[in-house]
């Protein structure tokens, strides 16, 4: 498998990862018999493998499983705390964002994955880390830290 994702960069070590999350599934008897488990045990177990963490069991969950999970990561935490939607004491860590957004949000797989495909789409194109495009943001009308900053730097908001 390494020799296949070597452009992905550490690729003996997501290879071993990879394999720990397909002998997961298989042991499992395969996605049809995971979808049909609870989430809240099933992420517990995904947390169990090799190699996955919070964010890539939430992602499993969602994006492989169906599952209602939502998947607050660093562009999630950006966009919804720059809008105001996120309270910043929520998103200083994964989880905490986490605990806070998911009963917020409607428990429907679909929904929640299209939501977090959305705010990394705006956190790439427009809400960066550093140098944010607010002018260009489709938030920047709803957006507080846009508004805050505009009006430190003398901008309309």
């Amino acid at each position: 498998m390494a020799p296949a994702i070597r452009p992905a960069g550490y690729f003996n070590a997501k290879a071993r990862k990879l394999a720990a999350i397909a002998c997961f599934v298989q042991e499992a008897g395969g996605l049809d018999m995971l979808r049909a488990r609870a989430d809240a045990p099933l992420r517990a177990e995904l947390l169990g493998v090799h190699g996955v963490g919070a964010e890539t069991a939430d992602a499993i969950l969602c994006y492989a499983l169906d599952q209602p999970a939502f998947v607050a990561d660093a562009y999630s935490r950006r966009v919804l705390g720059r809008v105001g939607v996120l309270p910043e004491e929520a998103g200083r860590s994964y989880e905490r964002a986490r605990a806070y957004l998911l009963p917020r949000l409607p428990r429907h797989p679909a929904w929640l994955g299209e939501f977090h495909a959305l705010l990394v789409a705006v956190g790439k194109e427009w809400c960066r880390p550093a140098n944010p495009r607010c002018a260009l943001c489709p938030l920047c009308a709803r957006c507080l830290w846009a508004r805050k900053h505009a009006a430190s730097d003398g901008r309309a908001g």
